[in-house]
């Protein structure tokens, strides 16, 4: 089940730490198109969708969890009213709604996994799928960061302006070389090697400091009143606690 309490924050968004599960996609959409199917737990990732059928996801559950959806066309945000495909489709990402990544987020996505301090290299690609040439469970393997299968089980759609979509991460199928491209496909496509995954802008909200009870913004990093560190993470070389995003640790000076 797709909790957004469970999503990694990252910047100015929040990552779903797997990708799309089968089940997932069918309890929004009542079927499951994928090629490989695996019994019934229905974990492994949703493939054989096109990014028509991942933004409709995204607005379906957004609407479901009773959440503002990113996506509209024609002004009407239920797919259902959508009509003919191909669509135009209208991003709105100040909204709290589940989407699809951006291409940059995508890529901010992998250089924040690559320097967690629990990045591990030998284990950062999906080596089980790539050798077994069929997808995995979407939460197999070591997490980097929090975040599963990020290379190597499938390709996953991203959102941008052209009609040919950027892809990442690459697939059970992919070669060696292929995996840490990008690659683009038609919207309409629907390939067994894809897949996608979702998240939530983060937006402002207001908040009590934990430290002295102050109003604090949601996206501060410091309390403005007392200057307690409100956002943070570990330092990859010590453990400590330091601000999000920062370029080096405070304590041990190593850089993140």
């Amino acid at each position: 089940m797709i909790l957004p309490e469970n999503f990694v924050e990252i910047g100015e968004f929040a990552v779903c730490p797997t990708v799309v599960s089968q089940s997932e996609y069918e309890s929004v959409l009542g079927k499951n198109p994928s090629e490989y199917k695996v019994g019934a737990t229905g974990e492994n990732p949703v493939e054989s969708v096109s990014w028509f059928d991942a933004v409709s996801f995204c607005n379906l559950l957004s609407l479901k969890m009773g959440l503002s959806p990113c996506y509209s066309v024609g002004g009407k945000e239920n797919p259902e009213l959508w009509g003919e495909r191909p669509w135009s489709v209208e991003f709105e990402p100040k909204k709290d709604g589940i989407r699809l990544l951006t291409d940059g987020e995508w890529r901010e996505m992998l250089e924040f996994c690559r320097r967690g301090k629990d990045f591990d290299g030998a284990k950062f690609l999906y080596r089980d799928t790539v050798a077994s040439k069929r997808p995995g469970s979407v939460a197999a393997g070591k997490p980097m960061s929090g975040i599963y299968g990020i290379i190597g089980n499938v390709w996953e759609w991203t959102f941008g302006p052209e009609d040919e979509q950027r892809i990442f991460g690459g697939s059970f199928l992919s070669t060696w070389e292929e995996l840490f491209t990008e690659r683009t496909a038609k919207r309409g496509t629907r390939n067994p090697e894809i897949g996608f995954r979702v998240c939530r802008t983060l937006l402002e909200r207001h908040e009590r400091c934990p430290e002295c009870g102050n109003e604090v913004s949601s996206l501060d990093t410091f309390c403005v009143h007392c200057g307690i560190l409100l956002r943070k993470e570990p330092c990859k070389s010590c453990g400590e606690k330091i601000p999000l995003g920062s370029k080096f640790c405070w304590s041990c000076g190593k850089a993140q």
